[in-house]
Parts: C-alpha cells; sequence; structure tokens
C-alpha cells in the first residue's frame, strides 16, 4: 500500500479525482448559496470536514518544528478561509468567466512563486506549456463566445484568491513532505474554521440562516465530506509525492471536470470545438510538467 501510495502515476490519479471532484463542486455550491450566504457556507463546509477528520486518528511521524506549525496556520488562512472568502464574495461582483479565466492564473502565480522564494528554474517548454494551457482553458471556459468585462471589485477579489491559493501551495513545502495529510488538512480546517465562525455567527445574528432545504444542506455535506476532507487530504498528499509545480499546473484541467460537470448536470453540449480546445488544453499541462518531478516541491 506504501509504495503504491508514493507511485507517481497513481498520485497523478488522485489528482485528478480530487479535481474532477472540485470539477463538480459548483453546482452543489450553486444549490447551497439561494439559502446559505457565501462564508457561512464555506464555515458549514469545513466544520463537517473537520469532524470527519476528528475520528481519523493521525500523528505527525515526526514532531511538528515551530516552523511547520507556523505554516500550517498561514496554510489554513490562506488555502482555506481566506481563498473562499475571496471567491465567494468574488463571484457576487464578477462573472463566473472573468472568475474562471483569473483562477486560472494560479499556475503562474505559483510558478512565479516558487522562481522568488526558491530558485526554481524552470525550461522555456514549461513555460510554452502553461502559456499553453491558460490558453486552452480560456476557450474551453468561454465555448466560442468570448464575453470579458472588467468587474473591477469582483475581479480584484477573485485575483485575491488565486494569490492565496498560489501562496498556500508555497507554504506546504517543508510541511506535506515531512508530515501526515491528515494531521496537516485536519490543523489547517481548525484554523479556518476559527477564523470563519464570527462570519457565521453574525449570519445567525441578521437571520440570514432562517430556512435551509433537505437539498441545500445534501449539497453542504458534499462539499464538507468529499470537496474538503477528502479533498485535501488526497491534494496535500499529492503536493508530496508530485511536488507544488506539477500538481499546480494540474489545476488547468479543472476546466475539463468542470465542463464534463455542466453536461452531466445541466446538459451542456460538448461539441467538436470544445473536444479541440480540451485537446489543446492537455498539450500544453504535458509540455508544462515535462521533466518536472517531486523534488521541485521538496525541500525544509
Amino acid at each position: 500500500m506504501k509504495r503504491l501510495l508514493e507511485n507517481r502515476i497513481f498520485n497523478i490519479f488522485l489528482a485528478n479525482f480530487v479535481l474532477a471532484l472540485w470539477g463538480f463542486a459548483f453546482v452543489f455550491i450553486r444549490v447551497a448559496v439561494r439559502e446559505i450566504p457565501p462564508v457561512s457556507l464555506a464555515f458549514l463546509r469545513f466544520v463537517i470536514a473537520l469532524v470527519i477528520l476528528a475520528f481519523i486518528p493521525s500523528r505527525p511521524e515526526v514532531k511538528p518544528t515551530k516552523t511547520q506549525n507556523v505554516k500550517i496556520v498561514l496554510m489554513g488562512l490562506m488555502g482555506v478561509a481566506l481563498y473562499f472568502i475571496f471567491e465567494n464574495w468574488g463571484l457576487v461582483y464578477t462573472t463566473a468567466t472573468n472568475a474562471s479565466i483569473l483562477v486560472s492564473l494560479i499556475p503562474v502565480l505559483t510558478l512565479i512563486g516558487a522562481a522568488v522564494f526558491f530558485g526554481e528554474r524552470t525550461r522555456a517548454v514549461n513555460i510554452v506549456g502553461i502559456a499553453i494551457s491558460f490558453v486552452g482553458g480560456a476557450l474551453i471556459i468561454w465555448n466560442g463566445k468570448v464575453n470579458f468585462k472588467l468587474n473591477p471589485l469582483g475581479d480584484i477579489l477573485m485575483l485575491a484568491a488565486s494569490a492565496t491559493w498560489a501562496v498556500y501551495t508555497l507554504l506546504s513545502r517543508g510541511v506535506v513532505e515531512k508530515l501526515s495529510p491528515f494531521y496537516v488538512s485536519r490543523r489547517m480546517f481548525v484554523v479556518a474554521c476559527i477564523f470563519l465562525l464570527p462570519f457565521f455567527v453574525h449570519d445567525l445574528a441578521a437571520g440570514r440562516i432562517s430556512h435551509v432545504s433537505p437539498l441545500s444542506i445534501a449539497a453542504v455535506f458534499y462539499l464538507g465530506i468529499f470537496c474538503s476532507a477528502l479533498s485535501y487530504v488526497l491534494w496535500n498528499h499529492t503536493l508530496k509525492v508530485l511536488g507544488m509545480v506539477l500538481v499546480s499546473n494540474m489545476i488547468y484541467l479543472q476546466c475539463v471536470y468542470a465542463m464534463l460537470a455542466a453536461s452531466v448536470t445541466i446538459h451542456e453540449p460538448i461539441t467538436p470545438m470544445l473536444i479541440g480546445f480540451t485537446a489543446i488544453l492537455l498539450a500544453g499541462v504535458f509540455l508544462a510538467n515535462k521533466g518536472v518531478g517531486a523534488s521541485d516541491g521538496g525541500g525544509d
């Protein structure tokens, strides 16, 4: 089992599995936010995730250092609490198209951060691959109808969301390689829940969560169990095995899974044009990760 969990191909599969779960998440978010304010929805999903992980015994194989504990706190703040605050509020003020395009900047920001802070060297073929992936993802999102209108506040919030996720990825270096993904994820969720609690209490006091239907409750549990507890544990594990650069570049594939989710749930057709755009994106991801290994995410 240990050899399987450390296998590169298996971890690429795990990363794709997580991206598929996140690709379908938008369906459940759209259902839940009709009755639950966006930030309170984030709080509830991570409370559920925290409860689930609390029942899974997991201790770090080595005692976390002070630096690692500080990083975990910052990872919970950046990659959980602030990311979802910026993303959920950003979607209030900008279009889904703008949001999707701006979130696609995460691999670019991560690459820049890795170069600036860790001296990571990136070959020209990787840069070209990232550019091709971005174009392919944008074409899938636009689906032949280019409509990018500036919405300053919402767009800035979405850009901030992308930046916080990139910072979370960079902070993971020296943490996910040494500590259990269950331990790291659980600590992250504790930090996020503490930070998000005042927003939830405020929404309750304001009467914004007065009626929640069984469908919304089911959506919250899907987001908490599959898109939070399971996904963050697996994502942190793949960061350990594959490295932050490779895993970050794979985020572009979420466009493909979102397209499949739209086809399954709201019956949007997958046209030959979309298949062509997907081929462009996949070619870009391949080039972006050419020669990139786990060592790109290692270190202390």
